[in-house]
């Protein structure tokens, strides 16, 4: 046998078992991340609340993944806004500046709207190299590697989970892998907080209504109806001003009868208490059914009418008792630009 075989030999047995440790590191790498990754999710599907489930998935991620920041987001009611329930970032890093604000972001927007978009992964070793990427308001636009993953049920969009750190290439595809599986019990332990919640909002709202029933039936004038019906009201229906008002048999003028503020630093007594006939029948669009006047039109009602300082959308739920007794109850909507839901509507009509 001529020596350059031997060394030839000798070269490849030591490039095998080279290769043989890689293989066992990264055997021992995914089967450790794996047990982590199983713990986690069991954690995610104990938990019944979506900011816990983000702090779990941001606090104990790093386990699994290393990484300088993690940002979980939601899809909201509306189907475009994405709003980061839970992130943490490296402390000293820009990452630390990051605030729910500067985060929110829209479907088709950056990495992270195009990410919910597409419902596919997107990994990338240098964030500036995307087309599609948006710097963050108020941070540098620096070297980092980011890896993005969809949380889906079904066809259904819950989120998207994003983590980021620092330099290039920090990411590989078994975090990928791993990310995605984690993403899909995260989505799962999300939609079941969802229902969670809205089970027992359900019954909240069953027990308030079935509390003002009985409250009612025990009541003798108008005006203690009127007030436990306030006083519950905003138990059921998110509102900054819930007022009251009735309407004089002999002029046809609604007057306010009594009023509930949740807002102090913007609602104000009414300058004019009455509501002449001609403004009312104006802006009534049901005598039986609740219905909702948009900001854009409350702003054309006489200003000292408001019953706060400025336009918001308003509900009406119109009241009619013994043969020619009328009146409604007004809500004003906790924010600008705030709409009042069917499922608000359906309660009022209650």
């Amino acid at each position: 046998m001529r020596g350059s075989d031997v060394v030839a030999t000798g070269g490849e047995v030591a490039a095998g078992a080279s290769e043989a440790l890689r293989d066992g590191a990264d055997r021992f790498r995914s089967v450790a991340q794996l047990n982590m990754l199983h713990s986690l999710a069991a954690k995610l599907n104990s938990l019944g609340d979506a900011a816990e489930i983000g702090a779990a998935i941001t606090g104990e991620l790093r386990t699994i993944i290393d990484y300088h920041s993690c940002r979980v987001y939601l899809l909201q009611p509306d189907g475009s806004t994405l709003l980061p329930v839970a992130f943490m970032g490296e402390i000293f890093s820009d990452y630390e500046k990051d605030t729910v604000e500067t985060l929110t972001t829209k479907i088709g927007e950056g990495i992270t709207g195009h990410v919910a978009e597409s419902r596919e992964s997107l990994l990338t070793p240098d964030a500036r190299e995307i087309d599609f990427a948006v710097t963050i308001p108020g941070t540098d636009d620096i070297l980092e590697s980011m890896l993005a993953v969809p949380m889906e049920v079904g066809d259904t969009l819950i989120g998207v989970i994003v983590l980021s750190t620092l330099g290039y290439g920090k990411f590989d595809d078994e975090d990928q892998r791993l990310l995605e599986v984690l993403a899909s019990h995260a989505a799962v332990a999300f939609e079941n907080a969802n229902l969670f919640q809205a089970e027992r909002e359900a019954a909240e709202t069953s027990a308030s209504l079935l509390r003002l029933s009985q409250a009612l039936t025990q009541q003798h004038s108008v005006e203690t109806i009127l007030q436990q019906a306030l006083d519950t009201i905003p138990n059921l229906v998110a509102c900054a001003v819930v007022a009251s008002y009735l309407r004089d048999e002999d002029t046809g003028m609604f007057r306010l009868a009594r009023w509930i503020s949740l807002d102090e630093a913007l609602a104000r007594p009414p300058g004019d208490a009455e509501i002449p006939p001609e403004v009312a029948s104006a802006f009534e669009r049901s005598e039986a059914e609740p219905f909702a006047l948009s900001e854009e039109i409350v702003a054309t009602v006489p200003e000292a009418l408001w019953l706060i300082q400025e336009p918001r959308e308003v509900l009406v739920a119109p009241l009619r008792w013994e043969p020619e007794r009328l009146g409604a109850l007004v809500l004003v909507a906790p924010a600008q630009d705030a709409s009042f839901s069917q499922d608000d509507l359906r309660l009022a009509r209650q």
